[in-house]
């Protein structure tokens, strides 16, 4: 994404902040937030802070995000929303400020939507609804889900441009819902195999085609199952990879449960992206070397989160919450992505309120049966 002076993108903030707010509470943990009928302007949006230390460097305040949220609806079926990040990391916390979404959506009925614009990358939900950091319950994101690795940062990419169609079917006491779009879709290099999925030029006339369907079988939706799919031609026309296609699948896995004994919260979601039915020649560009490899590449996590129960009127106890998640990313050893990778994430959050957490968290990564650098990480985040 394209990164813009930080004067100008405070200077358009400001601008929008000075609207007048009809609301600016958001106690839903819907993301992105949704908007009452009567409410014709919202600010919503959320913010964090890190502290990282790795096992074999100094620690730092590493990194600082805030990132608004605005909607704005006209009338009961037509509403606008965009998010924006203002951003600072890295060793000179150098700013940046990206477009995250903007989409023009019009309500149909209760089942049907409509969307055009940027959006967000509908195949499975981490990226789509999880990846705030007030709502991941980890202090990262896993690897391969927004979490780099050797430059494959995930196999989707973080939004697409195109339109789309989503909602709700009921069945019964079950429901299912829906999302199918229309895309640019990636674009292949040809020397290396890698698939530029956050491009949002066409190289091609094809069109990428995915979607998303979820089942939530329990009448309180406390379970909901999805599986997504997407399919689009990444080649450049005329060239030997012309008809070279990009397949992704997914399988993800949703649960929370509020017990007498606490809350349990289970996510999961499994990707696995193929180029051309997984192997492919390439050319290297620095010698002029043909190579191939299995260019499908897939990732995972796995995440348990357990808030406790409050004590015999402890309420304080309520506000701790115990995080483990299981991470992997595997790739084939010629793939410039590197080596195939596990990462277990212990953590611990406490909670000041529904949307406000503190978080201590302990990466430890493994490649390969290889230790990687163990990394402490601290991290202050907010929704409002």
């Amino acid at each position: 994404m394209n990164k813009v002076n930080m004067k100008s993108g405070m200077l358009i903030l400001l601008c929008l902040m000075s609207i007048q707010l009809f609301a600016q509470n958001d106690t839903s943990a819907t993301y992105p937030p949704t908007l009452d009928n009567n409410v014709k302007f919202k600010l919503s949006g959320y913010s964090f802070f890190n502290y990282a230390k790795p096992s074999d460097d100094n620690g730092g305040f590493v990194e600082a995000t805030f990132s608004p949220i605005f909607t704005w609806r006209p009338s009961d079926k037509l509403f606008f929303q965009t998010e924006v990040e203002f951003a600072s990391s890295g060793e000179n916390y150098d700013g940046s400020f990206e477009l995250e979404f903007a989409t023009l959506n019009y309500i149909v009925n209760k089942n049907i939507t409509l969307y055009a614009g940027k959006f967000l990358g509908p195949l499975g939900t981490f990226q789509a609804r999880y990846h705030p950091a007030w709502i991941n319950r980890s202090v990262n994101k896993p690897i391969g889900f927004g979490n780099s690795v050797n430059d494959l940062k995930r196999l989707e990419a973080g939004s697409e441009a195109g339109v789309g169609i989503k909602g709700v079917l009921p069945a019964g006491n079950m429901k299912f819902t829906y999302d199918i779009y229309l895309a640019n879709g990636g674009i292949l290099d040809p020397s290396t195999g890698n698939v530029e999925m956050e491009s949002f030029a066409d190289n091609n006339k094809n069109k990428a085609i995915g979607g998303r369907l979820a089942l939530l079988p329990l009448s309180n939706s406390s379970l909901e199952i999805g599986v997504s799919g997407y399919t689009a031609k990444i080649g450049n026309p005329g060239s030997m990879y012309e008809n070279t296609r990009a397949n992704i699948f997914a399988l993800d896995l949703n649960f929370v449960k509020a017990t007498s004994v606490g809350i349990f919260d289970i996510k999961g979601e499994y990707q696995q992206r193929t180029v051309d039915n997984g192997i492919r020649y390439y050319v290297d560009d620095s010698d002029m070397v043909g190579f191939t490899y299995n260019n499908n590449p897939s990732v995972s996590y796995l995440q348990l989160a357990y808030r406790l129960p409050a004590v015999d009127g402890n309420n304080w106890v309520h506000r701790f919450e115990l995080v483990g998640r299981m991470a992997s990313m595997n790739v084939d050893a010629n793939s410039p992505y590197g080596r195939t990778m596990t990462d277990l994430t212990l953590g611990i959050n406490y909670w000041l309120n529904f949307s406000t957490v503190f978080k201590l968290g302990y990466d430890i990564p493994n490649y390969n049966g290889t230790a990687g650098t163990n990394v402490l990480t601290l991290q202050a985040a907010m929704g409002f």
